[in-house]
């Protein structure tokens, strides 16, 4: 398994592009720590230029991240009926990813003075933001998994896969028990990921030197 360094640069500049937006972020998620979605829509529509601006970007890191790691289960086999699934999963949570923050953003649109459409569009884009984390940390789990019996022979990648399936695995137990509830566990996929991403970024790179 041979993973090129186009795939290394998506997988590193999606991961630091992700970061850099969580952090830009941070303004507009300290507002939004009410605990009805009327307050949650009240932090976005607060802070609005702030969301439009580093929401989007969040999606372009995304879609990087996306990018690399269909080209990592690509240098798995093409045959495969789990890289194939794999693959489908990734880009159904891409798509809804993308639609789910169009709807976040929009229900907290200044020009947007219909308390019951805004509250529609929230809850409709926390629906669809479960089915796309379900869905991604479910194929990157599969691709964690297939990447780990064809890299036997190389200890860093193990354990870079190794963090991807425990983090994906851990994620997908914290949305099918809490949906989208705030808990301790949520960040730790997330923060896997980063890691793994990273780490085989970095590690193709100075292999394809």
């Amino acid at each position: 398994m041979k993973v090129g360094k186009q795939t290394a640069y998506f997988l590193i500049l999606g991961s630091i592009l992700g970061l850099l937006g969580w952090l830009a972020l941070i303004p507009l998620m300290d507002g939004m720590d009410g605990g009805t979605d009327q307050e949650m829509i009240a932090g976005i529509t607060e802070d609005y230029d702030i969301a439009v601006l580093f929401m989007p970007m969040l999606m372009i890191a995304f879609t990087a991240m996306i990018v690399g790691w269909r080209s990592v289960a690509s240098s798995l086999g093409q045959d495969s009926i789990w890289i194939n699934s794999a693959n489908l999963l990734l880009i159904i949570a891409l798509g809804t990813g993308v639609a789910g923050t169009g709807l976040m953003i929009g229900s907290g649109s200044p020009g947007l003075f219909n308390e019951t459409v805004a509250l529609a569009l929230w809850s409709s884009s926390e629906a669809i933001d479960l089915i796309s984390g379900v869905f991604l940390l479910l194929g990157l789990a599969i691709i964690g998994i297939v990447s780990l019996q064809k890299t036997s022979g190389d200890r860093i990648l193990q354990i870079l896969y190794a963090i991807l399936v425990i983090g994906s695995v851990i994620g997908i137990a914290n949305y099918l028990i809490n949906g989208q509830g705030e808990t301790d566990l949520e960040p730790i996929p997330y923060l896997c990921l980063l890691v793994a991403s990273v780490g085989i970024g970095i590690k193709s790179l100075r292999t394809n030197d």
